[in-house]
């Protein structure tokens, strides 16, 4: 899956498309199509077709984002990728289980500033198996292969690090007044 394959939704606002009802939540990704005929561009995300204009002030590539956030936590030195010794001691590693059902996580960055969570490919994997695996996935997505962040083996959020084996996601903002925070386009 190519890097401009992704996108995300600008600001904190839940956007519904009128015609289609269909809902776009903030930090959520989705697929994104070009379709192009002569000189006109339009953009398929999600079943929803949207003109170039609107895209481009709706979405953002989650590609861009994430390489923004690495740079920031460290995963990132002037733009290029960091050696497998340095990537290793950014992770923050948790095991889950034990025995041959062991997984080990790997987390880096912070709860409030986004968190990016390294699944295990297999169940019983070794250490060594799990750090190489989670270096692979780091330099697939360097490279613009955005399949492992699809597929959600690679996740970000603002959850926090769980304390059973799960998903790391965004949470809702606080909102005490329940106010509806809705575009309609």
């Amino acid at each position: 899956m190519k890097k401009d394959s992704l996108v995300i939704l600008k600001g904190k606002t839940t956007l519904i498309s009128e015609g289609t009802q269909t809902t776009f939540e903030p930090n959520k990704h989705y697929r994104c199509i070009e379709l192009t005929e002569g000189k006109v561009s339009q953009f398929l995300v999600y079943g929803v077709v949207f003109d170039k204009d609107a895209f481009d002030s709706l979405f953002v590539n989650l590609h861009d984002v994430i390489m923004v956030q690495w740079a920031e936590n460290g995963l990132l030195v002037d733009g290029k990728k960091i050696s497998k010794k340095a990537f290793v001691e950014l992770l923050d590693l948790h095991t889950y289980g034990r025995g041959k059902s062991k997984l080990f996580i790997g987390f880096v960055g912070s709860k409030m500033d986004g968190l990016f969570a390294f699944q295990p490919l297999f169940r019983g994997d070794t250490k060594a198996k799990y750090l190489t695996n989670a270096y692979d996935m780091y330099k697939r997505v360097l490279d613009g292969d955005m399949t492992d962040i699809d597929e959600e083996i690679l996740q970000r959020g603002n959850s926090g690090v769980p304390l059973s084996f799960g998903d790391i996601y965004f949470r809702k903002p606080y909102n005490p007044t329940n106010e509806k925070n809705l575009i309609y386009c």
